[in-house]
């Protein structure tokens, strides 16, 4: 069984009252600003759903996101979508989704309750886009990983493409056993995805990435790593303080890689993945 993430309930309450009070942008910069002063990381803003522009979608392509986070991902698929639904075992997530929504005019996203610790009963062959974001719709093991990818595959139509957020296991022991952009590619072949691209969330990791670098290619990671990751000296202070343990991290990487030739080895180290990978055809498929 995979269940929904439910680990930040009492913020969200907060949220989705202030909005009914402030409106969704005030509420949602207020929000923001104390994670930030209490050296939190901000949970989501617009970058969080750059990832919608690296996808093919087809005419009028229905969409499905697993755990609605604050909304960015399924208001972002709006534009490309002739319709969203929107998933989420949080009240108050779906709330703040459906006063966004309205507040936005936004007309073609559908916010879906569903029920704590259930099997998600969705139809089959229903959308052209699945998206998956670990830290909103977990799998803690390769077993349940597998799920996913068997829940994504059965309501994907053929053809349909699947974007997974997920966390790099090499640096992050504690989410135990490793699983690496090998083994991720290697679980999305075996469960009947095909046309995997590997993208780095960079520097900061999946929630608000400033870049998203393809790993297939060692040539635009050296570019990153020689032209680009300094532009981050001309973020904000609080920016910098928010992140400062990553981009000092980051930064050791970056000096370090010309020397070492680590462009090529660079997937290994990154703090996380999107994966953008389509469905193969049913035809003879035994799933």
């Amino acid at each position: 069984m995979v269940t929904l993430n439910v680990s930040m309930s009492a913020d969200i309450t907060r949220l989705a009252r202030a909005t009914q009070e402030l409106g969704w942008q005030t509420a949602l910069f207020e929000y923001t600003k104390t994670r930030i002063a209490n050296g939190q990381m901000p949970y989501e803003d617009s970058r969080s759903s750059d990832w919608v522009y690296l996808l093919n979608p087809a005419d009028r392509a229905v969409s499905l996101v697993m755990g609605c986070g604050l909304g960015e991902a399924p208001l972002a698929l709006s534009r490309i979508s002739s319709k969203v639904y929107a998933a989420d075992c949080d009240k108050d997530r779906i709330a703040f989704l459906d006063l966004r929504r309205q507040q936005q005019q936004i007309e073609n996203v559908a916010p879906v309750l569903m029920k704590k610790n259930a099997e998600p009963s969705l139809p089959a062959k229903s959308f052209d886009i699945v998206s998956v974001r670990e830290f909103d719709w977990h799998p803690e093991s390769p077993a349940t990983l597998t799920g996913v990818l068997r829940h994504a595959r059965r309501w994907l139509k053929s053809g349909g493409q699947l974007h997974l957020s997920l966390a790099n296991r090499l640096v992050q022991p504690r989410l135990q056993p490793s699983i690496t952009a090998f083994g991720y590619q290697g679980l999305l072949k075996k469960e009947g995805f095909s046309d995997i691209e590997l993208y780095a969330p960079l520097p900061f990791g999946q929630r608000a990435p400033l870049f998203y670098v393809p790993l297939s290619d060692p040539g635009l990671m050296n570019c990153f790593l020689r032209d680009i990751f300094g532009l981050f000296e001309a973020a904000s202070p609080e920016v910098k303080k928010t992140y400062a343990l990553e981009y000092q991290l980051a930064r050791l990487g970056v000096k370090a890689a010309p020397f070492f030739g680590l462009a090529r080895l660079i997937k290994y180290f990154v703090p996380g993945f999107h994966v953008i990978a389509r469905k193969k055809s049913d035809v003879g498929s035994a799933r």
